[in-house]
Parts: C-alpha cells; sequence; structure tokens
C-alpha cells in the first residue's frame, strides 16, 4: 500500500506537538534572531512560503552555527515544507550540540521514515517507547517499520497493545488489518478494518485509507458489490487519491461496469502519471470495446512506464 507519506507524517507530529505551524511560530518568539529576521519569518510562515522561511533561518544558523535552537527551528520549517532530509540533517546537528527533546526525536524519526530509513527510525522509536510505555504513537511506528519488513507477526503483536490501549485509534485498526491480511487472517483482518471504518465514519477528518483497505480486501474476496461502496465512499473522502480512483475502476471493470471503470481509471492515471496499474485495465477495457486506436495508445504508454521502471 503507498501511502500519502507527507501527509500522513505530518499528522503524527502534529498530533504530538512538535511540528505544528502554531509551535513553530510560538518557538520562533524565542529563537536567537534580530527581530527584522523574526519578522520575516513569521511573514513566511503566515503565507506558507515554508521555503523562504527556511532560506531565512538557514542564514541565520550560518551566522550562529552553535544555535541548537536555530537549527531545531529549522528542522520544523523543513519538515512542514516535505523536506525530511533537511530535517534529519538539521537535528542531527542539533543533536551534536545538546541533547534532544522528547519531541525532537520523534520528528527525527519522522524524518527517517520520510526519506526510507526505516532502519534509521527503529532505533529511535525504540528509545522513546522505552522512555514513555503508555504512548501508543511509538510502538505503532515500530510497527509500520515492521510491516515495510515483512515482519508481520511482529506488527500485529504491537498493534493489538496499540489497538487495546488506544481503542479509537483509527490507523491502528486499519495498519492491523493490513498486517493480518499480511499473513492471510482476512477474517480478522475484515474485523480490524470495519473497526477502522467505523471509527473514521465519525474521525475528522477522514482518511481515504480505511474503506480504500477493507474494499480491497472485499473485492480480492470477490463481495464486489460492498467492495464498490467502500471504495467509493473512500474517493469521496480524498477525490486526488490516485489509488482510490484505480481501485474503484478495477472493481467496476469486474463488474462489466466497462464506462464508468474506464471513467475511475482514467482518473487514476492523470493524477498519478508514472503508475501501471490503471493503464494496463484501462488498455484491456478499450480492446474489449473495440477501441483499438486508444488500446494502442494506452499500452504504448504503459511499456514506456513499465521500461522506465527498469532503467531501459
Amino acid at each position: 500500500m503507498k501511502l500519502a507519506v507527507a501527509l500522513l507524517l505530518f499528522a503524527a507530529v502534529g498530533l504530538h506537538g512538535q511540528a505544528a505551524p502554531e509551535t513553530i511560530v510560538e518557538r520562533l518568539t524565542h529563537a536567537p534572531i534580530p527581530a527584522e529576521q523574526k519578522a520575516q519569518v513569521r511573514k513566511a510562515l503566515e503565507t506558507r512560503d515554508y521555503r523562504a522561511a527556511a532560506a531565512i533561518l538557514v542564514r541565520a544558523i550560518g551566522a550562529n552555527p552553535k544555535s541548537a535552537d536555530l537549527l531545531v527551528l529549522a528542522a520544523q520549517v523543513f519538515f512542514v515544507d516535505n523536506n525530511p532530509a533537511n530535517t534529519a540533517i538539521a537535528l542531527k546537528k542539533a543533536e551534536k550540540i545538546r541533547p534532544l527533546n522528547q519531541d525532537e526525536r520523534f520528528t527525527l524519526s519522522m524524518a527517517y521514515i520520510g526519506i526510507g530509513k526505516g532502519v534509521w527510525a527503529r532505533p529511535e522509536l525504540e528509545r522513546l517507547a522505552a522512555a514513555d510505555p503508555p504512548n501508543t504513537l511509538y510502538p505503532y511506528w515500530l510497527s509500520r517499520i515492521d510491516f515495510d519488513e515483512h515482519l508481520y507477526d511482529a506488527a500485529i503483536a504491537r498493534l493489538q497493545v496499540v489497538t487495546k490501549s488506544n481503542p479509537g485509534f483509527v490507523r491502528g485498526w486499519d495498519n492491523l488489518g493490513l498486517s493480518l491480511e499480511g499473513v492471510g487472517k482476512l477474517e480478522e483482518a475484515l474485523a480490524s478494518y470495519r473497526e477502522a471504518v467505523r471509527l473514521n465514519r465519525d474521525h475528522r477528518p477522514h482518511s481515504p485509507w480505511p474503506p480504500l483497505n477493507l474494499g480491497s480486501l472485499l473485492t480480492k474476496m470477490g463481495d464486489l458489490k460492498a467492495a464498490e461502496e467502500l471504495l467509493r465512499e473512500a474517493v469521496g473522502h480524498d477525490p486526488k487519491l490516485a489509488e482510490a480512483h484505480y481501485r474503484l475502476g478495477a472493481n467496476l471493470h469486474k463488474q462489466g461496469k466497462e464506462d464508468d471503470a474506464a471513467t475511475e481509471l482514467r482518473r487514476a492515471a492523470e493524477l498519478d502519471p508514472s503508475a501501471t496499474e490503471p493503464l494496463y485495465i484501462l488498455g484491456q477495457i478499450y480492446r474489449n470495446q473495440g477501441k483499438t486506436a486508444a488500446a494502442d495508445q494506452v499500452f504504448e504508454r504503459f511499456k514506456e512506464l513499465k521500461k522506465k521502471r527498469r532503467g531501459t
């Protein structure tokens, strides 16, 4: 499953309070920089021009390279600007000056995950979990690393504890479903997904992933109509999520609703031009409808993307 990593990580850190924009503005008040620069950074943050804010802070760090507070502040701005690599670099530099606090270390672990370095994030999260056992956010993210490393049983064990301790944690139930599905425990996975969907409907903002994951599994199990309703729910929660349109298109194709399926698959391809899966099914639909020229065009694009992935 491909997630919208930047939004998910930002939500995680926002929940923890460390990198929310309002927290950055508050921290800026005490930053060791001239009032004029503070005003410039504040204005950039208010307009969400995070790159401009980061550029000002980088210049300030150049004039005061031993300020851990400036480095942490820059890391927070880098993070909300979806730049996990620079986030990690700034925090590691700050750590050489003074120990990171709990929130800063969590941001560092999220930055590592953002650059695909779960192996670096794991010891940071384990350290945090040992220091704060009641906090379910740390074992949750450790379970995500377990899942990515195909350690499904370990992920299940963590998530069962997480959901028992925090039964309203939507993503905990959703990822427990993914892990159970990974080991073939489909009925248990369905139950976990259904709980995630139930909770998600009362949660704001709604996540598209619980209905998407449940709908995808029901599609695999042949309950196409029930799956379609859930996949439409996922699209409704996030109309710009290519995966949701693709899964809905694939479901409609299996039901023989070819025109509707083609609409969803075209939208998926528009939203994610690098995806091959919607193109393959769309090409099949066009071919079945006798639209030879359209099918040839789609399959040619499919082949080009496949070659690009192989690097040939």
